[in-house]
């Protein structure tokens, strides 16, 4: 059974905000959605990127992760863009 895939807007944002109070203070959202949170920075940083890559895979469309510092500043990077795909097929 093929199901069609959800669309996924271009370009689609992954978000990693700063440490929060609690057990589990990094966090991974995807858009406004909370889809991961981790004891560590690195296990969020570790999954961002692992979920950049399959979204760009199945949904072909461009990922940019935002990082927030501890200063509350953020910044944007372009993980996968349309053209990769492209160049790549």
């Amino acid at each position: 059974m093929n199901r069609k895939k959800p669309a996924l807007p271009s370009p689609t944002t992954l978000y990693l905000p700063h440490a929060v109070d609690g057990p589990f203070p990094w966090r991974v959202l995807h858009e406004q959605h909370r889809v991961g949170a981790y004891a560590s920075q690195d296990e969020a940083m570790k999954f961002a990127l692992h979920l950049a890559a399959s979204i760009h895979r199945n949904h072909g469309v461009t990922v940019r992760m935002r990082f927030e510092d501890e200063n509350g500043h953020w910044e944007t990077v372009e993980a996968y863009s349309e053209t990769e795909k492209a160049s790549t097929a």
